[in-house]
């Protein structure tokens, strides 16, 4: 409901019925009223029994349908016209109940005196009393209820006592008086209290109200002409009289129904109900009066009549003297009400021009009839100026009726509501109205302004605020909570209850509901922090952990403020929370990468201490098998010392080899896929990996003798290998194991046959990888292959081994599977598919010819800056023909190089030197002599730096070779090709 709704006031005429209710009466109605005008016209044709029946008919059909009638008017009654309602409808079922019983005594003869009947039809007039008086208590206005029940019973007195002596044959006795009269008496003395009510509750006169009364005496009226006539048998000689009785009857049904009574303010009816209220005291005497002389003046009044009609006189001036008294009393009090009202009506206008709100007085159209000064103040009005202006002129919204300015008034006449007013100089104003009802004031309205215009406009930024606060506390994922500890109240907002994962129905409020969703490690924890708080030892402030209803564990932080009374004891805490589970999961995932990055960082580091190692021992031994080369080549064949130096040569080239390995595994290269032999190069990782295991762990192979070639990187696949055995001997739990390598061949035609997804039908070679150790558990077998997944304790294990397996084996288009029991060992099978086409395979490497060519003299040019090598080179080559000059100093090989005598036929220069490095020296060198030919010599180089020393005009790139045979066998090979520097782009490299 709006303050714009209409209100309904004393005084406010509105109809009784609904245009729907009306519709309905008449369905009713209608056919009831063709019944009774038709079983009438019919009894009056017919004759004997018939003719009763039928009269009984329309009588029965008239009260049946005017108590079901009056009944639906209870139903569609207001608070106000319920109880008068309620009463009709009582007495008028109680006639219809009285009309039934007739009907049954004229059907069987009844000749009995007084009649059951008569009682149902005297209860009416009782019921239609009370109805009365309860209409009088829900309207009268003044203190008058006494005086005018007074009124009412004085005025049917004398009515009746006219009645009497008017109607009454002489014939009748004192015993059928008492019964027949009793009906119409209480008839009529309803209508008479109803007359009563007319000027002294100063009623409008509406149709349904007359209805109802003009019934009442109309139906008492008929009923004294049928008693006349039926003590002077005339009732047959005026049968219009049964049709009346009918249809009176209906229009009571209907004038119950539709009951309704509404006070006027109309100046001229309230002077004329006032002149009448001092009259009835004379009316009411002058009419005792009259019945009295016409009692005794008339020779016909019966006796019994005529004794009522006395003491009938003898009652209404015994009322008329109380009633006098009555008002005598009532004027005092008035009058001492009155001077207390002008003293309060005094204390009122001080108050009304003193106050500090605005006040005014409002009549019932909406013109203003009084403003104080600060009501002026307020609108910015003088007082003239607002007694000349409509609250339309000053309200923004405008309305046609006074009730949409004033707001909806509750039943007590009163009402609060906000609106916006213009200022004289324009500006809105947000206020505050109050009204009230003044009572019997003609509608006129006291209203209290309050200026709320700053209260509005700070109510606007704190919901901004609010809304500010909550929109960054959502965006956040910040939930606002607050406890009271004196009464363990415990307030949430709705973000707090989201991280939580629970609602506000299923939220108790209370701190141990709180600490139920708590991890139950962090309880105790979160308990003694808050005792701490409470005690002012610490802040309130921590990280815990809660476990949401559907199971998930969640990280929370929380910092709250404590706030205290002024005796320092705490009376509250408003605190926030935030899921920090993301954050914890990023550190924790931090600190394992940067685990992961120092474990990585640690083993490059290795790796390159030890590729450095390698490269120092690899000139170390490079030196020594030289000098045995040269030394066995001096020995005579059967010097005993010659098997000595086989030894050593043999010891030296396994340590070659070793060097060979570290240096591949400790430096990362690019991926060389060439098709390969895969047991070989099983074999071949099998020796290192026996190295880095224990002697308790045996190693037993099963290599299939043949098998086709797969297309890998052979390194990639020793690495595959030696994480497979580090894996399986870490699953043995360091006690005494086995690992099984074997390796076979498999064939699948259809792809439900194939053992992973990410294979697809045809040939594979299969490496199987098994040990005997504890297996894995099936809940984990699905992640094993997850990097950083591990299930070693933290700083045993990067989770990284099998997550590099998985990756190398789909690298070269493979796939890997595990078969595992628990306690029973693991197995691992990785299929690599097979190469059909043959003739990619590499070839076999040829066998170097046992001879030699020598040289004719050229010139080399020999840069190392280890002095044994360097010395050990020049000796070699010198005996194979060749002319050496070496240098241990990059910068001394360049001068000597770049003087203008110079004939070096080869420039050979070392990569790994100090002060300049061997593509250093080359690019200067050919800066200024582009036709040099120069060969790069390394331990190891990645692919890119290959290319890079090409690009510089560096015609091949040579690998330290083993011995000095396949150096030479290099050199003649470069010196024989042409005259000319190969830079047709074809890569040279040679590996010996």
């Amino acid at each position: 409901m709006t303050r714009y709704q209409k209100v309904v006031m004393p005084g406010a005429d509105t109809a009784s019925l609904t245009p729907a209710q009306t519709r309905q009466l008449g369905r009713i109605l209608i056919p009831v009223g063709i019944l009774i005008v038709a079983a009438y016209i019919a009894a009056r044709q017919s004759t004997g029994p018939l003719s009763a029946w039928l009269d009984n008919l329309h009588w029965t059909a008239a009260y049946v349908t005017a108590a079901i009638v009056s009944w639906h008017g209870v139903a569609w009654s207001d608070e106000q016209t319920r109880a008068p309602r309620r009463w009709f409808a009582y007495g008028l079922t109680l006639s219809a109940i009285g009309q039934m019983i007739w009907d049954v005594q004229t059907a069987v003869a009844w000749t009995g005196y007084p009649a059951p009947s008569d009682f149902f039809f005297i209860s009416f007039g009782p019921c239609c009393v009370w109805g009365m008086l309860l209409t009088i208590r829900n309207h009268t206005a003044r203190a008058l209820s006494w005086a005018l029940i007074l009124d009412a019973v004085t005025l049917a007195v004398v009515v009746l006592a006219i009645v009497l002596v008017l109607y009454l044959p002489g014939n009748t006795g004192s015993s059928g008086i008492t019964m027949m009269v009793a009906y119409p008496i209480s008839m009529l003395s309803g209508g008479c209290l109803s007359l009563v009510m007319l000027p002294t509750l100063k009623l409008k006169l509406q149709r349904q109200w007359l209805l109802f009364v003009l019934a009442c005496f109309v139906n008492g009226l008929l009923w004294m002409q049928w008693i006349y006539w039926s003590q002077t048998d005339e009732v047959v000689q005026h049968p219009w009289l049964y049709l009346m009785f009918s249809l009176v009857t209906l229009a009571l049904g209907v004038g119950a129904a539709r009951w309704q009574v509404s006070s006027t303010r109309d100046p001229a009816w309230e002077c004329r109900a006032e002149l009448f209220l001092r009259m009835l005291p004379l009316l009411v005497v002058s009419g005792a009066a009259v019945s009295v002389g016409l009692a005794w003046s008339l020779p016909g009044v019966p006796h019994v009549a005529a004794v009522a009609v006395y003491i009938s006189a003898a009652v209404v001036f015994v009322l008329a003297t109380i009633r006098q008294s009555l008002l005598l009393f009532e004027r005092e009090r008035l009058l001492a009400l009155e001077k207390r009202n002008g003293e309060m009506q005094r204390t009122f206008q001080t108050l009304f021009l003193i106050t500090r709100g605005g006040l005014a007085l409002l009549d019932g159209n909406g013109r203003f009839r009084e403003i104080n000064p600060s009501c002026c103040q307020l609108l910015g009005y003088t007082r003239a100026e607002l007694l000349n202006l409509h609250i339309h002129d000053i309200d923004t919204t405008p309305t046609p009726h006074l009730a949409g300015h004033l707001g909806l008034l509750d039943e007590h006449g009163s009402g609060t509501f906000e609106t916006e007013y213009r200022h004289k100089e324009g500006h809105l104003l947000h206020v505050e109205m109050t009204n009230a009802l003044i009572p019997d004031s003609g509608g006129q309205v006291f209203v209290i302004f309050r200026n709320i215009t700053e209260r509005k406009q700070a109510t606007q930024q704190l919901h901004m605020m609010a809304q500010r606060l909550a929109i960054a506390t959502r965006s956040a994922g910040i939930g606002i909570w607050e406890y009271q500890p004196p009464n363990d109240t415990l307030v949430w907002d709705a973000q707090v209850h989201q991280l939580y994962g629970t609602s506000a129905a299923e939220f108790l409020g209370t701190y141990a509901d709180w600490e139920k969703l708590m991890h139950p490690d962090d309880r105790d924890r979160l308990r003694e922090l808050y005792l701490s708080t409470l005690s002012g030892e610490d802040e309130y402030h921590a990280e815990f952990r809660i476990i949401r209803p559907d199971g998930s564990l969640r990280h929370i932080e929380t910092w709250a403020d404590t706030q205290v009374n002024t005796a320092g004891i705490p009376e509250r805490l408003i605190g926030v929370n935030w899921d920090i589970t993301e954050r914890k999961q990023s550190e924790a995932t931090r600190l394992r990468l940067e685990a992961q990055l120092r474990q990585s960082q640690k083993l490059e580091a290795i790796g390159t201490l030890a590729s450095g190692i390698a490269h120092d021992f690899n000139n170390i031994i490079s030196a020594i098998l030289g000098n045995i080369e040269l030394a066995l080549q001096d020995m005579q064949v059967d010097n005993p010392a010659r098997t000595s130096m086989q030894e050593i040569r043999k010891a030296g080239q396994r340590a070659k080899e070793l060097v060979r390995r570290i240096v591949a595994f400790g430096k990362p290269h690019d991926l060389d896929f060439r098709p390969s032999q895969l047991a070989a190069v099983v074999e071949d990782a099998i020796k290192l990996v026996r190295a880095t295991l224990p002697a308790t762990v045996d190693i037993h192979c099963r290599l299939a003798a043949k098998t086709p070639p797969v297309l890998i990187d052979s390194a990639q696949i020793a690495q595959v290998l030696l994480n497979l055995c580090t894996n399986a001997y870490q699953a043995m739990e360091q006690q005494k194991g086995r690992i099984e390598i074997s390796l076979d061949v498999h064939e699948f035609t259809v792809a439900a046959a194939l053992p992973s997804a990410d294979l697809k039908p045809g040939r594979y070679v299969c490496l199987h990888v098994g040990d005997t150790g504890t297996g894995v558990d099936p809940a984990i077998a699905d992640r094993i292959f997850e990097p950083f997944f591990t299930t070693k304790a933290v700083g045993e294990g990067s989770g990284l081994g099998l997550s590099i397996v998985h990756s190398i084996v789909r690298s070269h288009a493979g796939a890997i599977v595990l078969d595992s029991e628990p306690g029973k060992g693991s197995t691992f099978h990785i299929y690599l598919p097979a190469v059909t086409d043959v003739t990619r395979c590499e070839p076999e490497p040829t066998i170097m010819s046992s001879t030699i060519a020598k040289g004719s003299g050229q010139h080399i040019l020999y840069v190392d800056d280890e002095e044994p090598l360097v010395f050990l080179t020049t000796r070699m080559l010198e005996r194979f023909g060749y002319r050496v000059s070496g240098y241990t100093d990059a910068e001394q090989a360049l001068r000597a190089a770049l003087a203008d005598n110079s004939d070096f036929d080869l420039i050979i220069t070392d990569q790994s030197m100090p002060g300049m490095s061997g593509t250093e020296l080359a690019k200067e060198l050919l800066s200024k002599r582009p036709t040099s030919r120069i060969v790069l010599v390394s331990g190891y180089l990645p692919q890119r730096e290959i290319e890079r020393a090409r690009a510089l005009g560096i015609q091949e790139v040579i690998l330290k070779p083993d011995t000095i045979d396949g150096l030479a066998a290099a050199i003649h090979r470069l010196l024989s090709i042409n005259n000319e520097p190969n830079n047709d782009g074809r890569d040279t490299t040679s590996t010996h």
